[in-house]
């Protein structure tokens, strides 16, 4: 086994948070498997395959007749080039000069100096969207990844259990869900993924 490229956390990240005695007996392909399973459910609640920067090229849009466009993929980091040409040729004359634009809240395109053509797929863009590494959204799911991995590898044969009882008759309730604060980050995230803003 080994851990998928877009996986939130390491193998070490993992061991070093998890604090296991030798009683947890940690298996090196079952953490892999959990780093992935819990990487895989964080981008599945956050309705997305991909946080990572990625360009997209030569994106297509319709102008609207006004001076700002709304992507649907976000959250917007850069701009490499935007051309607004309803002949689709798409030229260096028809290259909106990047002084003349602005990207705001990291969600839309405002044209400074004019508008965009109202038209069928006459915008074209060149565009990096996601989470930079550095991020403090990367670095929240991060942190979160590591703390899931580690609750799943300690509850593993567990899952199917609500509640235990230790030797006081204590009583615990377990869950086999995110926590709270995983939910919350996750929800967060969520939010700036759909509306863009970052």
């Amino acid at each position: 086994m080994s851990i998928n490229a877009n996986a939130f956390c390491t193998y070490a990240q993992v061991i070093d948070h998890g604090d296991f005695t030798e009683a947890d007996s940690v298996d090196n392909d079952e953490i892999e498997r959990i780093i992935n399973s819990v990487t895989s459910a964080f981008l599945l609640d956050l309705g997305t395959d991909n946080v990572e920067p990625i360009t997209i090229v030569d994106y297509r849009m319709d102008g609207n007749g006004t001076n700002k466009i709304f992507p649907l993929l976000k959250p917007i980091i850069s701009i490499s080039s935007l051309y607004d040409d309803v002949n689709w040729d798409f030229g260096d004359d028809k290259l909106i000069d990047s002084s003349d634009y602005a990207i705001v809240r990291n969600n839309h395109i405002v044209y400074r100096t004019g508008i965009f053509i109202e038209s069928n797929q006459n915008i074209k863009l060149t565009f990096t969207i996601g989470f930079s590494k550095t991020s403090k959204e990367w670095i929240a799911l991060q942190d979160q990844c590591i703390v899931e991995c580690v609750l799943a590898f300690k509850r593993r044969g567990k899952e199917d259990i609500t509640s235990t009882t230790d030797q006081f008759g204590n009583v615990t309730y377990t869950t086999d869900d995110f926590t709270k604060k995983t939910k919350r980050v996750l929800g967060e995230i969520k939010i700036k993924i759909n509306s863009g803003i970052a």
